[in-house]
């Protein structure tokens, strides 16, 4: 064996033995500082690690609430990522989140919690039931959406607007895409007639409800399901 030849061999050997000592590394040990945080913090605790750092899960709380996360590295083509899921009671989320060339990437996320947790996003309505969100894909560059492709569904149960009596709604699906260059929601009642839409701007969202949401609610039988009956823009806090 020629002295280059062991050269190569020990190069080979030491980065072999550099790679499986990195592998090996607990995940406990990457999060140690997390894991001495005071328990009076409003930041989540953790109280439990187990794996890897690069597969593995952690257990805590926050707020009263007890969750658990689980993450395993994971490249889709050329982009790094990380498979992740998250169990905290009533929210679940599992998705796949990663660097692609120029924006930050989400595939194949699903996401359900209680319409409790979003109460306070949806002023005068006061509504139980189930969210689910299904993000096919979604881009994010320099905080801006430029893209997403996925659906939104409540699986139904009992709402109430303001001071009216709840009543009965059936499960109703909703769709979130690209419109004119900017992301929009758009809800669909039991007949597909459209009962809601929302679209993103730079620094705002443009909320209009049709008709059909007041029929639904079983506030009038008249008129065009299709008639917009409000309109309106809320800007974003700086």
């Amino acid at each position: 064996m020629t002295v280059s030849e062991r050269v190569l061999l020990s190069a080979v050997f030491l980065v072999s033995l550099c790679g499986f000592l990195l592998a090996g590394i607990p995940a406990a040990t990457v999060l140690s500082p997390l894991l001495t945080m005071d328990a009076e913090s409003e930041r989540p605790i953790i109280t439990r690690v187990q794996g890897v750092w690069w597969d593995g899960a952690v257990q805590g709380r926050w707020r009263e609430h007890h969750f658990l996360a689980r993450w395993r590295l994971e490249r889709r083509g050329l982009s790094p990522g990380v498979r992740l899921s998250i169990d905290a009671g009533g929210f679940d989320a599992s998705g796949w989140a990663g660097r692609g060339s120029r924006d930050w990437r989400l595939e194949q996320w699903l996401v359900t919690l209680p319409v409790m947790l979003v109460e306070d996003l949806l002023p005068d309505v006061s509504a139980d039931g189930i969210f689910e969100i299904d993000i096919e894909a979604l881009a994010l560059s320099n905080s801006t959406l430029k893209h997403v492709d996925g659906k939104l569904r409540y699986g139904g149960g009992k709402v109430s607007w303001r001071e009216l009596e709840s009543v009965s709604v059936p499960a109703l699906d909703g769709v979130l895409g690209m419109v004119e260059g900017r992301p929009e929601f758009s809800m669909a009642g039991p007949a597909g007639e459209t009962l809601m839409q929302a679209r993103l701007g730079q620094d705002e969202v443009s909320l209009r409800i049709y008709t059909a949401l007041l029929q639904l609610f079983g506030m009038t039988e008249d008129g065009d399901p299709a008639s917009e009956i409000f309109h309106n823009t809320y800007a974003f806090p700086h």
